[in-house]
């Protein structure tokens, strides 16, 4: 067939079985056009936006442009829009040839142009220019309910496509510009152009703009959550070329950006003036806003509600830059890149399986930066008049609070002294109680407070990263990079900056002027204020206490904080070789932050040789105030103050080589010519040979320096209180600084050492150190952030704990005090009745005073008394060997040591020695790990706590000599130390008064149930009392019974379960559950009922035997005060962190478990990532984790993890560090290893993908070796 005219335009189908020739001015096909042989010619342009099909032959010239331009529809419905490709250009051979030939141009735009013939040659040739360009398509979405509303903009594009079974050639008289090109040849693919190349990519865009607000009312509030979203993410699509062989020559520029080269077989590189070998930049942004703002009845934190205003918002900014880096690659052959300028590779790649030859004037192998930003800032305002209940009860339900906080403490030291304060300020809540019922008050204190107050909290968080994006050169064989320069003397330099050159065998440097091999920094920042500040007045009514009627309160508090760090880490330059490795220049050789490796190293430099090594470095700085103040006054008369204050200040600095910069030869030595000077600032040349006779240097002269590593931090922490009600505060102060150093020294292993240039040689040669081994001596951190802010918290908690006790003294001294001024009056008023005398009102009252005054100034609680001193005495000990300031106070020791130290300083001060103890026993008994009561106090802490205790004060007394005022202090000192112990064993609130009544016997007169239960019979009569209590299982602390609560359902559970056997079920019975059991056991005629209830909580039948743990309970009271048995020593102590065989026996084990996990983890991954045979699935805690899509085919893997919790997937990056993770703030975490792996977990993602964690992988020696394409890291996602 055919056709000629001056127009030819075809939108139909031209099917011919043979021939199909189309001859015109222009030739535009819009349809199909199918023959034999299909040949068009023009005399200006040809256009298709069809498909043109040939079996043998395509054949398109045209004296102008030949177009292949695929054709976008547009859809719009309301706001929203759609561009898709409507019709593709297609060009495609069944079995032959394809040819296009332009006098001007060839411009593409999504098309393809496929060639299946396996012998047919694919050839594009154009006069001028060859022109690869994208479609730009994109899906716009606006929904839009009320004010909510969720807009995406999602821009991508589609490239042009060639696909040859046989070889694909590109001929341009002018540039060859390709973005977003797919070109695969079965052959050899060529491009040649006499300008420029480029093989670039093009930007693809995600935008998201998302607004909810939601109002919600409830009983008399009403609450409105506004969230703001907005995402600007752009990404690269690049350029992919793939043949058995690929040749790529420009006669001017060759570029290549953010896309692929990659040939089977060898892949040659030319140009007349650069060849540029780069990354593209991808960015993404996200920031988010939510505010909260709620009005009306709201909680007040305690026992009581608020009615007011709250405001709450936090904004969230994250921006990530990135880069697509480009790979230049041959699978099975070499890679040759020779430009006429510079070779320029900026965060890429360039591998071979081969060779690798790059030279060009000079070579540029350089690493990008990438910055990483995140911004936050929160703002909390409140105000409002609050309603809450005082008393009895409010103490108990802080004392509850106390104990939750402490279940969420991660610090097992931190979280036994919480439950130890909680214990205490249960107890001094009954004991409230009992004081009241001692002074003839039958009820618990309560009272309702109405306060106006307003607090505010405003954060923000500043933090900026900078990443080395290195550029890599890998060869299976050998490396070769030449610098020839432009024929001048200072020209021609080879730069090797933040990145690494690999061969497997020889690798050749060789610059005609400079060889510089230097790191670049890692950078990270982070700054963080926070303040905020509260205040009330209010007005209150108390009843059934001491003090009735109404009082009038204001209350104030202050605090500031402020955090900054920065971080600096070198990524060194790497040159190695497996084999020999040459550096030859005509001027100086410059190592700097970098190490040269290889089996054998030869170096001819020119003039100078330096070689010096950098320092890591990290400086932190915080420091945080509080204040606080508040009183009271009662319209009655009296009143209360306190105030309270405390600072904390962190400075640290650690400054450190940590990989020391050198020259490394293996057993084959080195042999190093410098024409002028060699110098090495804390840097080594450094042989494996055991023939010495290997190692030459030979220099004009030779300098050499050390570098001093330096680490210093200092801790100061303080706090204060002071109360008008005579119970301050105990003081706490802590001033820590240690210091550090290192030397990190330059050293030349054993060898030959030829100093030509003796007049010039000014450093005597001899102070060289030849100890290459032991020259880098890396400074560890000696600064735990978190080790010392757990250790000031704890200092402050056993401070709390002190100040508790002696508010516990204080309600004892109240009791007894009330009850010696009673008899005292009694007595008075008696001598007055014998003498016929009345006394006044204002005399019985200065009588009671008086006697009241003075039993409280000889109570236990009374500044300077015993009893005080023994309290303080224990603060001071336990914060001695908390903080680790007590010298000998080690594991082993300990005990003995806590005992001598008591002896020493409360020698003949019984009391205060017997007090000491019984707090020593339980602090630091649950500080160690052990049961307060098995380990802490022994026999102090069973029923012969009273009899012990009766023997230290009142040897020479029988129990039936004890007036009532002995029996009382007996009791309360037998009280304090069995709910110390019952607190610190970790039981729950209720447990104290178990314990306290467990303790009683003879001499106590059942006191301490007593005054428990009358705060009972009260709280038992107010509904919103006893509910609470229940609800919160404070029953028992209050003897409230809570078994008639239980549902008839409740108890047919617990009978079935407790006749079944069933441990599972028996451990499942709930606190109430097991009263109802005990209480009824008589009616369930089961034989072996005491068998199976101890199955409840894990408990075996058979464990009904306690162990004493060597106190011999037989053991004479007079060998107990101040001996180093377990009773009167407390608890075997507690040691320091990472001390003890026990301990380190299980670190060992712990290590040797978690490298073995490592090893498994990280087999995974090299499966996962394998290219050939990759597997999809994770295991992880017996789940199977499917792979989903959008991964990408290198470094992203993306996993569906909806089965997993947050604790699963921190666990696994665990296992991935084979080392404890550090957190770096809320949702980032991370660990270095000693490879130079550096993984991190963050939930922090600024990709579509819909990632909820992400796990980053970074310089890992396991992935790098298993695919270059893993250089830059690799991407575990979980969604």
């Amino acid at each position: 067939m055919f056709v000629k005219g001056d127009e030819l335009n075809s939108n139909g189908l031209i099917k011919a079985k043979n021939d199909i020739l189309l001859d015109g001015h222009n030739v535009t096909n819009k349809g199909t056009i199918y023959g034999g042989r299909v040949s068009i010619n023009a005399e200006n342009d040809i256009t298709n936006y069809g498909k043109l099909v040939g079996d043998k032959l395509v054949y398109l010239s045209a004296d102008n442009d030949i177009n292949l331009l695929s054709s976008t529809r547009t859809q719009t419905r309301g706001r929203n829009l759609t561009t898709n490709i409507d019709q593709t250009s297609i060009i495609q051979v069944n079995d032959g040839n394809v040819v296009i030939d332009a006098g001007h141009d060839i411009n593409t735009k999504a098309g393809w142009i496929i060639n299946n013939g396996e012998s047919g040659n694919t050839w594009l040739q154009a006069g001028n220019d060859i022109k690869f360009n994208t479609a730009d398509i994109e899906e716009k979405l606006d929904f839009r309910v009320k004010k909510d509303y969720r807009k995406t903009d999602e821009k991508s594009v589609v490239g042009t496509g060639i696909s040859a079974a046989n070889n694909v050639m590109l001929i341009a008289g002018n540039d060859i510009n390709a973005k977003t090109v797919d070109i695969t040849a079965g052959n050899h693919l060529g491009l040649q152009a006499d300008n420029d190349i480029i093989l670039g990519s093009s930007a693809e865009h995600f935008e998201l703009d998302e607004f909810h607000k939601s109002k919600s009312k409830g009983f008399l509030n009403k609450t409105t959550t506004t969230t703001h979203t907005e995402i600007d993410n752009t990404t690269q699509k690049g350029s992919e070329l793939y043949g058995d062989s690929v040749s790529i020559s420009a006669g001017n520029n060759l570029k290549v950006t953010g896309s692929q080269v990659i040939g089977s077989n060898d892949v040659v590189l030319n140009a007349g003036k650069e060849v540029t070998i780069d990354a593209a930049e991808e960015s993404y942004y996200r920031k988010q806003e939510t505010k909260t703002k709620k009005s009306g009845l709201m909680s007040s934190g305690g026992i009581g509600f608020t009615v007011g205003k709250e405001k709450e918002s936090l904004k969230q900014t994250n921006t990530e830059q990135a880069f697509l880096g480009s790979v230049v690659g041959s699978t099975d052959g070499s890679v040759n890149i020779r430009a006429g300028k510079d070779v320029n590779i900026k965060g890429s790649e360039v591998i071979a399986q081969r060779d690798i030859k790059l030279q060009g004037e000079n070579v540029n192998i350089e690493a990008l930066d990438a910055k990483t930003t995140y911004k936050e800032e929160y703002k909390h305002q409140k105000s409002g008049l609050t309603v809450a209940v005082t008393g009895t009860v409010s103490d108990m339900y802080n004392a509850n609070q106390t104990r939750e906080q402490a279940k969420k403490q991660t610090n097992e030291k931190t979280k036994a002294l919480m439950n130890i304060k909680a214990g205490l300020q249960a107890g001094n809540a009954a004991l409230e109680t009992g004081a009241n019922l001692q002074n003839g008050v039958p009820e618990a204190s309560i009272g309702i407070n109405l306060s106006l107050g307003s607090e505010k909290t405003k954060r923000t968080v500043n933090q900026e990263q900078h990443t080395v994006v290195s550029s890599g050169i890998s060869a299976g064989h050998n490396v070769s990079i030449i610098a020839t320069g432009n024929g001048q003397k200072e020209s021609g330099d080879i730069n090797i900056i933040g990145s690494q050159v690999s061969a497997g065998h020889d690798a050749m440097l060789k610059a005609n002027h400079d060889v510089n091999i230097v790191g670049q920094e890692n950078t990270s920042k982070t700054d963080t204020k926070e303040k905020s500040s509260s205040g009330s007045v209010g007005v209150g009514y108390n009843f059934g206490g001491q003090k009735n009627g109404f009082n009038i309160s204001a209350n104030a508090s202050h605090s500031k904080s402020r955090e900054k760090g920065n971080g600096t880490d070198w990524t060194e330059s790497v040159v190695e070789a497996g084999n020999k490795l040459t550096i030859i220049t005509g001027n100086d050789a410059n190592i700097i932050a970098g190490q040269v490796k290889g089996d054998s190293v030869v170096a001819d430099i020119g003039h100078d040789l330096n070689i010096e090594s950098k320092q890591d470095s990290d400086e932190f700085h915080s420091k945080s105030t509080s204040a606080s103040a508040g009183g009271s006054i009662s319209m009655g008369g009296g009143g209360s103050a306190n105030a309270s204050a405390s600072k904390t200040k962190m400075d640290s600095n650690w400054q450190s080589v940590t990989d020391q910069s050198g020259i490394f030869a293996g057993k084959g030595g080195f042999d190093i010519k410098v024409g002028n000077n060699t110098d090495l600032k804390g840097a080594v040349i450094s042989s494996e040979a055991k023939d010495t006779s290997k190692n030459r240097l030979d220099t004009g002269t030779i300098s050499f320096s050390d570098i001093e590593n330096k680490a210093d931090y200092k801790v100061s922490s303080s706090s204060a209180g002071i109360s008008s009600s005579g119970m301050p505060s105990m003081p706490t102060s802590r001033n820590k600084s240690e210091k550090a150093n290192s030397t990190t020294q330059s050293a030349v292993s054993e060898g030959t050492i030829i100093i030509r240039n003796k007049d010039g040689q000014q450093q005597d040669i001899d102070d060289l150190s030849r100890d290459t081994e032991q020259a880098n001596n890396e400074l560890k951190h000696i600064f735990n952030k978190e080790k010392e802010q757990d250790i000031i918290d704890q200092t402050h908690l056993v401070s709390e704990i002190g100040g508790e006790t002696l508010t516990m003294l204080n309600h004892i001294d109240r009791i007894s005090a009330e009850s010696a001024a009673n008899k005292k009056l009694k007595e008075e008023q008696k001598k007055a009745k014998e003498q016929g005398l009345v006394l006044t009102d204002e005399q019985e009252q200065k009588i009671y005073e008086k006697a009241y005054n003075d039993a409280m100034n000889e109570g236990m609680s009374a500044m300077g008394s015993d009893t005080r001193q023994g309290v303080e005495m224990a603060v001071n000990i336990i914060n001695g060997l908390i903080t680790g300031d007590m010298t000998g106070a080690v594991a082993g020791a300990l005990a003995p040591k806590i005992a001598t130290i008591i002896k020493q300083q409360t020698e003949g001060n019984t009391v205060a020695n017997t007090i000491s103890h019984a707090i020593l026993g339980a602090v630091v008994a649950e500080l160690q790990g052990n049961s307060a009561l098995a380990g802490g106090l022994g026999a102090a802490a069973s029923e012969r706590s009273a009899e012990v205790i009766a023997g230290i004060l009142y040897p020479d007394k029988a129990v039936t000599e004890l007036s009532q005022e002995e029996r009382q202090k007996i009791s309360a000192l037998s009280q304090l130390a069995t709910g110390l112990a019952i607190a610190a064993s970790g039981g729950d609130i209720q447990d104290v008064n178990t314990g306290i009544a467990a303790s009683k016997n003879a001499v106590e007169n059942n006191f301490a149930a007593v005054v428990v239960r009358a705060g009972g019979m009260i709280c038992v009569r107010i509904s919103v009392c006893a509910n609470y209590v229940a609800g919160t299982g404070l029953a028992a602390l209050l003897g409230i019974s809570v078994v008639n609560s239980l549902s008839e359902n409740d108890k047919t559970n617990a009978i079935n379960a407790i006749r079944s056997g069933d441990s599972f079920a028996i451990a499942s019975l709930t606190e109430e559950q097991i009263d109802f059991l005990n209480k009824n056991k008589n009616d369930f005629l089961i034989a072996d009922f005491a068998d199976r209830i101890p199955l409840i909580h894990g408990q075996e039948s058979n464990s009904s035997t306690s162990q004493n743990n060597g106190v011999d309970g037989s053991s004479d009271s007079n060998n107990i005060a101040g001996s180093g048995s377990v009773v009167a020593g407390g608890a075997p102590g507690l040691p320091p962190d990472d001390d003890g065989d026990n301990d380190k026996r299980q670190n060992e084990n712990s290590q040797k478990y978690q490298k073995q996990k490592q090893q498994e983890r990280f087999d995974e991954l090299k499966d996962i990532y394998d290219k050939n045979n990759p597997t999809t699935d994770l295991k992880i805690d017996g789940q199977t984790i499917r792979q989903g899509a959008n991964g990408n085919r290198y470094s992203t893997r993306i996993y569906e993890s909806q089965n997993l919790t947050d604790k699963q997937i921190y666990n696994y990056a665990e296992e991935l560090a084979g080392q404890p993770l550090t957190k770096v703030r809320d949702g980032i975490y991370t660990a270095r290893l000693q490879d130079g792996t550096n993984i991190t977990l963050r939930n922090v993602s600024s990709s579509n993908t819909g990632a909820r964690w992400t796990i980053d992988i970074r310089n890992s020696p396991t992935l790098t070796n298993l695919y270059r394409g893993l250089r830059t890291g690799a991407e575990i996602k979980f969604r």
